[in-house]
C-alpha cells in the first residue's frame, strides 16, 4: 500500500495523470478491491490527488498568464 502511493505521487508529479478523474476513479477502485480484505486505503489518496490538482492548476494559469 505505501510503495503505491510512494509510486502515485511520483507519477504524478512527473506529470504523468493528465486526466486526474479518470485516474483517481481508477485508484477507488482499487482501493475499493483492497478493503474487501481489511485493507482499504482511499482516505490517503485524497491528499495526494489534492496536491496534484493544485498543482497542475497553478502550472496552466501560469501557462495561460504567460500567454
Amino acid at each position: 500500500m505505501e510503495q503505491f502511493i510512494s509510486i502515485l505521487r511520483t507519477d504524478l508529479e512527473k506529470g504523468v495523470g493528465a486526466r486526474l478523474d479518470s485516474l483517481l476513479g481508477q485508484c477507488m477502485y482499487f482501493g475499493l478491491s483492497f478493503s474487501r480484505v481489511g485493507c482499504d486505503f482511499r482516505g490517503l489518496l485524497a491528499d495526494v490527488f489534492q496536491k496534484a490538482a493544485v498543482e497542475q492548476f497553478t502550472h496552466s494559469a501560469a501557462v495561460a498568464n504567460e500567454k
